[in-house]
């Protein structure tokens, strides 16, 4: 086994990129399944012409119950949010309603008339993918050749145009040797923090890489040169579900937290699916009625009970145990994290 020396209090870190949520519920909004970009680590199934997405007048309807429920905070994503060309009409309505909105993005989209009506809309804070500090490994990844340019001039733009920028990046063996770069990148463009996720295998619906995740070797390697990279960066990085985490509460899925998927239908973290109903039908069943009913579901699993090391992971993400995944487990001889 071997040790990362290392506190993720020294960052700020946290167990989820949803935790902790300091008051009310916080919605992730899976507006649309269509993207312009081909990541080979992509979770989110095709975009399908049948389905579709919800339109305009649909959203805002169901945005009439948020209020309500005390949603404080509505996280735009997709696919590729951008591919709409509603987003800033979203982002006004949910301003409107006195909901913070930001924006996941791979940005590539991004133009000046675009951030300026994203910024005009209220919107203050974009979340931008970028997965690697090079054209090659990003490219490599995202699958298409030229998004990083594109991904690059996007965030120079949503920057320029009075945006706070945070990145988000999910390592895998494609990129994990070319990491130690892209904090000082991020830096240099202004960007406000780092947030290194993970992935799901099973889900990898979309994307055509395999199994990518990085061999122990590699992350080792990578945590290790975390805080000095951190530090030279001058900027806060996050590894949210990579490494084990000191206990901080239940998991929010369902209670503070809740998804709507492309389709307008509810789940208690887009990482956990579940099954379309009219129970779970945005459009038939305001947010309040959904929270009720998921706060019956019952607990979700975890390894933590009778683990050895489970004061130090929590039991991780629910999530990953629901999918099958082991992230980062000391008990199966990756890493264990010391936690001060």
């Amino acid at each position: 086994m071997t040790t990362v020396n290392l506190s993720i209090r020294d960052f700020g870190d946290h167990a989820c990129l949803f935790i902790p949520v300091q008051r009310g519920v916080r919605v992730l909004w899976e507006l649309t399944k269509r993207c312009n970009l081909a990541c080979k680590h992509c979770f989110v199934p095709p975009y399908s012409k049948e389905r579709g997405d919800l339109s305009t007048a649909q959203c805002i309807s169901i945005m009439d119950s948020f209020p309500q429920a005390e949603v404080t905070r509505i996280i735009f994503s997709g696919g590729e949010p951008l591919t709409r060309r509603d987003i800033p009409e979203l982002i006004q309505a949910s301003n409107a309603r006195g909901i913070q909105a930001a924006l996941c993005t791979n940005a590539t989209l991004v133009t000046d008339s675009i951030a300026r009506d994203l910024y005009r809309s209220g919107l203050r804070e974009a979340f931008v993918s970028l997965d690697g500090a090079t054209a090659e490994v990003h490219d490599g990844q995202r699958g298409l050749s030229g998004s990083f340019d594109r991904t690059i001039k996007g965030i120079k733009t949503l920057k320029y145009n009075g945006l706070t920028v945070d990145i988000s990046c999910i390592p895998t063996k494609l990129n994990i040797h070319d990491l130690q770069e892209l904090p000082r990148l991020c830096s240099s463009l202004g960007c406000s923090s780092i947030t290194f996720g993970g992935w799901f295998p099973k889900q990898n619906m979309r994307g055509t890489g395999g199994d990518l995740t990085p061999d122990a070797q590699s992350m080792t390697k990578f945590l290790h040169s975390f805080r000095e990279v951190g530090e030279k960066a001058n900027m806060p990085m996050h590894t949210s579900r990579l490494v084990p985490h000191a206990p901080l509460e239940a998991c929010p899925a369902g209670v503070s937290i809740i998804g709507i998927d492309a389709s307008g239908h509810y789940h208690p973290c887009l990482n956990i699916p579940t099954t379309h109903s009219e129970i779970t039908d945005a459009l038939k069943a305001s947010i309040t009625e959904i929270l009720k009913r998921f706060k019956k579901i019952p607990e979700l699993p975890t390894c933590a009970k009778n683990c050895p090391s489970g004061e130090e992971c929590f039991g991780g993400c629910p999530a990953d145990k629901i999918n099958g995944v082991d992230r980062v487990c000391s008990q199966k001889g990756l890493v264990s994290l010391q936690i001060r």
